[in-house]
């Protein structure tokens, strides 16, 4: 990628905060856990972004500062994310004291840092002994459609950046070697919701509308691991049905607790509404599985 192209997709989401905020994946805790410990801290978010991962860190009872240089991404931070201190800046220019900070962390945006200026800066804000943290959530490519999805549509969003990070090489002489961790999950989607995901990458919004297009085909239509109406697998909590979008349930009184209650509306596909589950058992669905990676490096010397 040339350094034109590379400073407009870094630049890019701004455009596209809210369907970033509704459509990224969160983190697992226990990844937050592995970085910082369980010892409250002052963490710096280093390209916050809308403020996914800040929200997850401050409800383990930490201290976070938000540091994000684009508004618009900047602007859906403060609004969703209550506790949370924001503040602009970027990775190579963060606007606090010289160690003032236990942590810095960055959340699906190492790739974009000039790493040498920012190891630098890293280093200037954290205390003796405090940690730096970079932490993607990646494709699970281990799933056969999740590979195959990778595959068709040659994703340049940067989390192969990981893959091709050799720890050996490290964050610079101001840190100690890397460890490196990786924890599994998953997000149900369906076809919608895995298009808007693609929707939310900065290779599809700096993309002219032909190239949209092509990527959006790319997306299976039917994702390997749907579930059937009349071949139900799974209960599927309700909870994670308000994510795709489910906004009506027509819940009727029905004798028997094993007959549906309902059908619910989620576009234009309906799913069965079972009460005595509380959950919805649909088809042309399926987990997305991830991997969140993390890397950690402690500061050495003043």
């Amino acid at each position: 990628m040339d350094a034109e192209l590379f400073q407009r997709r870094r630049s890019s989401f701004g455009a596209a905060a809210d369907l970033y905020d509704s459509i990224r994946p969160t983190y697992p805790v226990e990844a937050v856990r592995w970085l910082l410990g369980d010892e409250p801290r002052r963490v710096v978010d280093l390209g916050a972004g809308t403020g996914i991962f800040s929200r997850v860190v401050a409800s383990l009872g930490h201290h976070v500062v938000a540091v994000e240089p684009d508004e618009g991404m900047r602007g859906k931070l403060v609004a969703t994310s209550p506790g949370v201190s924001a503040v602009a800046g970027s990775a190579e220019a963060i606007p606090l004291a010289e160690g003032s900070v236990d942590a810095v962390v960055a959340a699906q945006a190492y790739h974009w840092f000039d790493h040498d200026v920012a190891h630098e800066e890293i280093a200037r804000v954290l205390r003796p002994g405090g940690v730096f943290g970079p932490i993607w959530n990646v494709r699970d490519e281990s799933v056969e459609w999740v590979a195959e999805l990778s595959r068709r549509a040659a994703f340049e969003d940067g989390t192969r950046a990981w893959r091709d990070y050799d720890v050996e090489r490290g964050f610079g002489p101001r840190f100690g070697p890397v460890e490196s961790a990786q924890f599994r999950h998953s997000t149900l989607h369906t076809v919608e919701t895995l298009v808007a995901l693609v929707q939310s990458r900065s290779y599809y919004i700096t993309a002219d509308d032909a190239a949209k297009a092509r990527i959006e085909e790319t997306v299976p239509k039917r994702p390997e691991g749907c579930y059937a109406i009349r071949n139900m697998t799974e209960r599927i909590p309700l909870r994670d049905w308000r994510k795709l979008g489910v906004t009506t349930v027509d819940r009727k009184p029905l004798p028997l607790s094993d007959i549906p209650a309902g059908l619910v509306d989620v576009g234009s596909r309906k799913f069965l509404v079972y009460p005595n589950y509380d959950a919805i058992l649909g088809y042309n669905c399926a987990h997305y599985y991830a991997l969140t990676v993390a890397l950690l490096a402690e500061k050495i010397g003043s």
